[in-house]
């Protein structure tokens, strides 16, 4: 299968989300590269899950191995595997998983976290400082920009949506499609509505747990992207990020444009998900209300216990 055809295999037999689904294919992917398989294609098998497999994977961090076993499991599964394998891959997974939880009891960073933490307040002072170059040079009213100045103006807006102005979220801004009000031709969208913005997510990792979030865009936000349409022309049904050349950001593209603005800054590699962890480190550093608590993680579709196990880190 190609990964268009396991999708929509993977999706006959399991609940998952487009992106859930690609997850689990390119991990699959790299199972059977572990494994020293030579095929472009997922087969509808699984002869290649061999001892010298979870050899392979011991070498890898815990993060890693949970993700990549989780993944195997439920492709043994789909594919109604041996019954003594899919005990085996279920087995080696629940040890991994007590083993995170365990880690992520104690808040402990990972070697990679330490690695490319970074304080909440540099991420501040990195958009103030994107801010003023853009006023400075008056970059969102400049007839002719490079393609540095462009990516300064998504700078600030990914900034924005990525913790500035709102909690982070994962990739789900990288599908954001600017629509008229009352339109339900895409899953993930932003519409204008009383002199703002709202922001409608329907479809993302958790929305099956969490529901649909709907999340008026606080007003420094809301600037921001008016003069972001303004200045690129985007039109209703147009993508709000997008490349020079109008193509959509696919995830892949969006996480690796988060993290160069991190690395261009810092010299570090910070995707989404650390982010999310150093920005709620900080905002439960000084003990928050349960009222902010809760809209924290209604926003960021999880639970204050997610929040505080998984991704606080002292």
């Amino acid at each position: 299968m190609n990964k268009s055809e396991f999708i929509s295999f993977l999706k006959t037999k399991r609940s998952c989300s487009d992106s859930s689904c690609t997850t689990h294919y390119f991990n699959i992917r790299r199972l059977m590269r572990l494994a020293e398989v030579q095929n472009d294609k997922i087969p509808k098998n699984v002869r290649w899950v061999k001892p010298l497999l979870y050899k392979k994977i011991e070498d890898l961090t815990l993060i890693t191995k949970r993700n990549l076993l989780a993944s195997l499991v439920s492709f043994m599964r789909s594919v109604d595997g041996p019954k003594k394998k899919i005990e085996k891959a279920t087995k080696e997974m629940k040890i991994i998983a007590e083993k995170v939880e365990e880690r992520n009891r104690t808040q402990t960073k990972t070697p990679k976290q330490l690695a490319n933490w970074i304080d909440w307040d540099k991420i501040l002072d990195l958009f103030k400082s994107i801010s003023k170059d853009i006023r400075n040079r008056r970059l969102w009213a400049k007839e002719h920009i490079s393609k540095h100045d462009r990516r300064q103006l998504e700078n600030v807006l990914i900034l924005g949506f990525h913790g500035v102005f709102l909690p982070p979220g994962r990739l789900e801004a990288a599908s954001l499609v600017f629509v008229n009000r009352g339109s339900k031709s895409k899953p993930n969208t932003i519409y204008k509505d009383k002199g703002g913005f709202v922001m409608e997510i329907s479809q993302s990792k958790t929305t099956k747990f969490h529901g649909k979030l709907v999340q008026r865009l606080p007003i420094q936000l809301a600037r921001i992207l008016k003069k972001y349409i303004n200045r690129f022309e985007i039109s209703p049904g147009e993508n709000i990020f997008q490349t020079s050349t109008g193509r959509p950001y696919t995830r892949k593209m969006y996480s690796r444009r988060v993290q160069s603005i991190f690395h261009e800054a810092f010299n570090k590699n910070i995707g989404v998900s650390l982010l999310r962890s150093i920005y709620l480190s900080d905002f439960h550093k000084n003990t928050p209300s349960l009222q902010k608590m809760l809209s924290t993680a209604k926003t960021m579709q999880h639970t204050i216990k997610t929040s505080l196990e998984n991704y606080v880190k002292k």
